[in-house]
This record gives C-alpha cells, structure tokens and sequence, in this order.
C-alpha cells in the first residue's frame, strides 16, 4: 500500500476510522462524523468518483453551483467531478453520520474505459446524486473491509470489491427512471419527514400506511409517491431497508444478541435471519462474530 497525501487526508471530526488506500488510484475509508453542535463545513474534493453509502445519520450537501442533495436515510451519495471541487456539508448534532466511502481517481476510470459524463448524462463538471441503497449494493459495501483476507492478496481483493461496488452504483444510476413527479412542496417535504421519524421511532410496531396517512396530513397516495420519490422505494421497502440497516449497526458495534435485535427491529429471530440473510448474503450470526469473536 502506498500513501498518497491528498487522498489519504482524514477529515477533522470523522471517528473510529478504518482505511485502505492503493497508490494513488482507490481509497476505501469506513468512519463516524459525530458534531455536537449543528455544523456547516466547506469541504474539498479530489476529481474523480466518490461513492458514499450513508448507513444511518443526516447529512445535507451543496455544491458552489447550487446542486443540492439531501439524505436522512441509508442511500448511496454519489459525485463525480472532472476538476477538484468544493462542497458545503451541514451536519445535525446528536445524529453521528455512519458512512462506507470509495474514492477513484481519473486515471483509475480512464484504465477501466469509464467515462462519467456519458455514466450521468451531463456535460457539467461537477454532478451529485444518491440512489436508494438497494441490497446488492449494502451487501457489497458491507464486504468492503474484510479482515479475513491476507494481507498480500489485499490490493486485488480490494480492487475487485472497488470495482464491483462502483458498477453496482452506476448500474442504478444508467437504469434508474426519470423522475416522473413535480418537485415536493414544503407540506409534502414535511409530511414525508415527520413519516420517516414515525418509522423510526415505532419500527417495531409500525403503523399502517392509513395510519401513518393520518398522522402526517398526506394522503396514502402521496406518502407512497413522496416515498418513492425521495427514497427510490415505496414506504415499507423503506421501512425494511431502515430495519435491517439498523440491525447491521447494531450487530458491528453495539455486540447486541440476536434475539434482542431482531425484536428490535420488529422481527422474530426465525423470520429475522431469513431477512437479513436474503438482504446481506450473511446470516446475523457471522456479522457479529466476524467483529466481536476475532
């Protein structure tokens, strides 16, 4: 592995960060960003393509040219720049952000043929997007850093898993149709908001979708459109994805039993490892004791 000074640099308040870099060409960076006051920070790219899978957490981004992505829910963020480029992320305070980042650089999508303008569509410089973190892709990511492999066949293990991940990304992004809607008015914004804090909050015993209707002042159809709209899903694929994403998280970090997640979530343990299994290619027995019985 050889360091590389512009894409090894780890941000100020990102934590418990784990990193794999090779030459020049790929960097792998798992981490926290945690604030404990709402934060603005201005933050400089490299050119080239960044993939970010949101896990859990908040994370508003805007470039110098207005583009705007906001995502409060497991989704992959994706930019990819010609040049060197500038972003504007806000950060809430008390909601640590848990991120899996791959970094390409120019010269790496050059050797693979990968032109990004025609990838996206654009001619701009600068494009940002983020997709719905499909189980393809969360089962990719999660193979990303994998301690099991020896260290002398990590720059090919690493490389293939790059590889992989970012056509995944970019498969979604190529066969993801147009948005079909109007923009969302703020009452819509808002409603779908204050859904996705119900979900939160009662993911063990979630309310219906008339219900969920009722308690936001949308109607069943818009919640379902809004859902799709934002998320890429309808709203209990959303719900699902949140579940298991937090399972995931619980079982890396907080070495919680299985049982305990599972009703945590709001599954049985029977019915849980069959979910989880079908979503991350691992039963959640092998996810805890890869990271607490090494």
């Amino acid at each position: 592995m050889t360091e590389n000074a512009s894409l090894s640099c780890i941000p100020p308040l990102h934590k418990q960060v784990a990193e794999y870099h090779f030459r020049d060409k790929i960097l792998l960076r798992q981490g926290i960003m945690s604030v404990s006051d709402d934060i603005a920070l201005e933050e400089r790219y490299d050119a080239g393509l960044k993939l970010i899978v949101v896990h859990s957490g908040r994370v508003h981004s805007e470039s110098t040219g207005g583009q705007q992505i906001m995502i409060d829910s497991p989704a992959v963020f994706i930019a990819a720049g010609s040049d060197n480029y500038i972003l504007q992320n806000r950060f809430k305070a008390g909601v640590p952000l848990h991120y899996t980042l791959l970094q390409l650089s120019p010269d790496w999508l050059e050797q693979q043929q990968i032109l990004l303008p025609a990838v996206f569509g654009s001619g701009q410089a600068l494009s940002l997007r983020h997709i719905a973190l499909g189980g393809r892709i969360a089962a990719c990511a999660g193979q990303l850093f994998d301690s099991t492999v020896q260290d002398a066949l990590k720059p090919l293990y690493y490389a293939g898993k790059a590889g992989e991940f970012a056509a995944l990304c970019l498969q979604q992004v190529i066969t993801a149709p147009a948005a079909a809607h109007k923009p969302l008015s703020r009452r819509e914004i808002s409603g779908l908001q204050r859904a996705e804090e119900i979900l939160r909050d009662e993911m063990e015993n979630p309310p219906c979708l008339e219900q969920l209707a009722l308690r936001t002042g949308l109607n069943s159809r818009k919640l379902t459109q809004g859902f799709r709209q934002r998320h890429g899903q309808s709203v209990y694929g959303w719900l699902q994805e949140l579940r298991l994403q937090t399972a995931w998280q619980m079982l890396t970090t907080q070495g919680e039993a299985i049982s305990a997640v599972a009703y945590h979530v709001g599954y049985t343990p029977a019915h849980f490892s069959v979910v989880f299994r079908k979503r991350f290619g691992l039963v959640p027995g092998e996810v805890r004791k890869r990271h607490f019985c090494n």
